[in-house]
């Protein structure tokens, strides 16, 4: 009896883990497909409002607000060629490691995209 208790304890484990791992490798992909996404929609509306950086933010802003994700930075270069950068982060949705104080910090996603025009 406590060997099937105890197998039946490590397969529910293994399964939540498998699971935060999956919910893990879902923000990663979210991650990398927004970002990409808003660095395209930022150099598109910056030549669409004639130079306007304020219109970029707002927008690029209010699509990470309605698609749940954190705007760390959306910045403007202009050299030899002009380009925008646009990091996010995403959070895990998984079921236990979001909760373990210094393991949470390892289930955020980061992601950065260029987007030359």
């Amino acid at each position: 009896m406590r060997t099937i208790l105890s197998t039946f304890i490590l397969l529910a484990i293994v399964g939540v883990l498998i699971a935060d791992g999956v919910g893990m490798y879902n923000a990663h992909r979210e991650a990398v497909t927004f970002s990409a996404k808003a660095a395209r929609e930022a150099a598109q509306t910056y030549v669409d409002t004639r130079g306007n950086d304020d219109a970029v933010h707002r927008e690029i802003q209010g699509m990470a607000t309605n698609e749940g994700v954190e705007l760390t930075d959306v910045s403007f270069h202009k050299g030899t060629t002009r380009w925008y950068q646009v990091s996010i982060k995403v959070r895990s949705g998984g079921i236990l490691l979001k909760h373990v104080p210094y393991v949470r910090d390892l289930t955020v996603q980061e992601s950065t995209s260029v987007q030359h025009f």
